[in-house]
């Protein structure tokens, strides 16, 4: 049976064949192991070349973003101090209303993240902005003139 030897000496089960000729002496073909990758390293593979759980990440806070509004009841900046310090729904004592509880002075925790990504969001597509003019008036300015400024 052919195979292909690396130079530690061990045998990389991808790389045998079965061929007309890998047969036995007793007449059995002998069988290379199965070439099906594990699941996880096909889904990592996936993911790699289509980076979808990122996407996905992204897509769900700028949608919370712009529909902060409609998403929460609550506004982020209002206190209540009867209701300070509300463990989060899955804790004893937490409740549905308060998803993810309520900060020392009342206010509620996952409506000051919906609301922070909005100011996330803009200082990201500031920052964006201007590194990209910054950039190009860079490569421009060193295309154009090239010879010690290019490097």
């Amino acid at each position: 049976m052919p195979s292909l030897t690396r130079a530690s000496g061990w045998n990389d089960p991808l790389a045998t064949e079965l061929t007309d000729s890998s047969v036995s002496p007793a007449g059995d073909a002998i069988r290379p192991p199965p070439l099906r990758e594990p699941f996880l390293r096909a889904v990592l593979r996936v993911l790699r070349r289509w980076p979808i759980v990122p996407i996905f990440l992204a897509s769900l806070l700028l949608i919370a973003a712009v529909f902060a509004e409609l998403l929460t009841p609550y506004d982020p900046t209002r206190d209540d101090l009867l209701k300070r310090n509300t463990p989060p729904f899955w804790q004893e004592g937490g409740t549905t209303s308060h998803i993810l509880g309520t900060d020392p002075l009342g206010r509620d925790i996952l409506a000051r993240i919906i609301f922070g990504a909005r100011i996330s969001l803009l200082i990201a597509g500031i920052v964006l902005t201007v590194g990209t003019a910054f950039g190009l008036i860079i490569g421009l300015i060193s295309g154009y003139a090239g010879g010690t400024v290019d490097e």
